[in-house]
């Protein structure tokens, strides 16, 4: 549904804004008005998110409804970036 969405464009911005802030504080100089290093190969955890929210299957997958596979890529995701 619609909380389904927002969840899904909510987590996407934590994400990017995660990933270019460690960018900045471990690449940029301090005061740089561009942040450097920053390459698409860094949204690539995205792409499970937006395959679910592109796609809504009729059967749960496995036996979890798409919000929650959205809560356990979510939660891998942001594990694997911290780590």
């Amino acid at each position: 549904g619609r909380w389904f969405a927002w969840l899904a464009a909510g987590l996407t911005i934590v994400t990017v804004t995660l990933i270019l802030t460690l960018l900045y504080l471990q690449w940029t100089r301090v005061g740089s008005p561009v942040i450097d290093g920053f390459n698409a190969r860094y949204l690539y955890p995205l792409l499970p998110m937006l395959l679910l929210a592109l796609r809504f299957p009729r059967q749960p997958s496995f036996g979890a409804r798409p919000g929650r596979w959205l809560l356990a890529l979510a939660l891998a995701s942001a594990a694997a970036t911290l780590a």
